[in-house]
């Protein structure tokens, strides 16, 4: 697999990684955020390139506590379900064979943010009523494939009420956050959003992508109908393809 961008000395090791998210996710909880209409998702295009989405994460991470956490910065956001969904993708896309069969028991079971997240933070370090302390943010969408942004989402909403977004600090010097939604906490991590624009512009410049796109659109129709509503079966059917056309030996 030659062409899979299997090591960037820029981004650390598995292994550093798993250290650094596993201290900056200090809970378990759960964050629906799904992107739509996309060919394949934030975690998955780093598997066309080799890579997990742990090792981007983890520098990211790593980065954004080293430059600190400030006013009209932008940091890509990672959650706990989104990191098991992306070591998820990364071991079955590993071990995958031409051979193999494409089965549901090879897809994720849990949700799991698709998109890649981030958020600006756009106030300065506040106080609530009970004595916690937060950051105003905005959030958007980055959807990779077709490099689009959504808009900045300004403001969440509760029966029609309008709220500000709050960033809760558990431990701001070691870069603890979390967010609550419905009186759920769901544990956070910030990363600056350099380490995932390198290594997604490091993979876009392979072309891998177009060849997965040649691929698809070279299944039959049935084929793709049959699987429409199983994205990550369809994804694994066309990484197969693709993992045999770069390497038929493997």
């Amino acid at each position: 697999m030659s062409e899979f961008i299997t090591s960037i000395t820029e981004i650390m090791t598995e292994e550093e990684a798993n250290s650094i998210m596993a201290d900056a996710l200090f809970s378990v909880t759960e964050d629906n955020g799904f992107e739509h209409g996309m060919l394949v998702d934030s975690v998955q295009i780093l598997a066309l390139g080799g890579l997990s989405l742990g090792r981007v994460a983890g520098h990211a991470v790593a980065d954004a506590k080293l430059g600190g956490y400030g006013t009209n910065r932008v940091y890509d956001l990672f959650n706990e379900n989104q990191l098991r969904y992306g070591k998820h993708v990364f071991a079955v896309t590993q071990g995958i064979k031409p051979e193999d069969a494409v089965t549901s028991a090879m897809e994720y079971a849990g949700s799991y943010l698709k998109s890649r997240v981030q958020i600006q933070i756009n106030s300065e370090l506040k106080t609530s009523s009970d004595g916690r302390q937060y950051f105003e943010f905005i959030r958007r969408d980055h959807y990779v494939t077709s490099n689009v942004y959504t808009g900045w989402k300004l403001h969440e909403e509760k029966t029609k009420v309008k709220r500000t977004m709050k960033l809760y600090v558990k431990d701001l010097a070691n870069g603890k956050f979390y967010v609550e939604k419905n009186g759920v906490r769901t544990a956070v991590a910030l990363g600056t959003t350099e380490a995932f624009d390198v290594v997604l512009n490091a993979i876009l410049a392979t072309g891998i992508v177009q060849k997965y796109e040649d691929i698809l659109n070279n299944i039959p129709q049935g084929t793709v109908e049959m699987l429409a509503d199983h994205q990550q079966r369809l994804f694994l059917t066309v990484f197969k393809a693709l993992k045999a056309s770069i390497n038929p030996i493997a």
